[in-house]
């Protein structure tokens, strides 16, 4: 039973934990007033207000880090 209770709460311990994805491309375009990018592929991110967007442009190759809500968190230049 004890082994079962533990089981249980390791289960909902995990669940709220936060899962970033990423995803790599060249931008296609951005936009500065949505705060979104558009990637060559068609994908498109709104980025958090905090990651400036004005450092990437067109054709920059990038990776983007997302948060649980899909949105920038993160934005590399490879």
């Amino acid at each position: 039973m004890k082994a079962i209770t533990l089981a249980l709460l390791a289960g909902i311990a995990l669940a709220g934990v936060a899962r970033a994805d990423q995803m790599s491309g060249t931008i296609k375009s951005v936009d500065m007033k949505k705060h979104m990018i558009t990637m060559q592929d068609g994908m498109s991110v709104m980025a958090g207000k905090h990651v400036m967007l004005d450092h990437y442009m067109k054709g920059d190759n990038v990776t983007i880090t997302t948060d649980k809500d899909h949105m920038a968190t993160k934005i590399v230049k490879k």
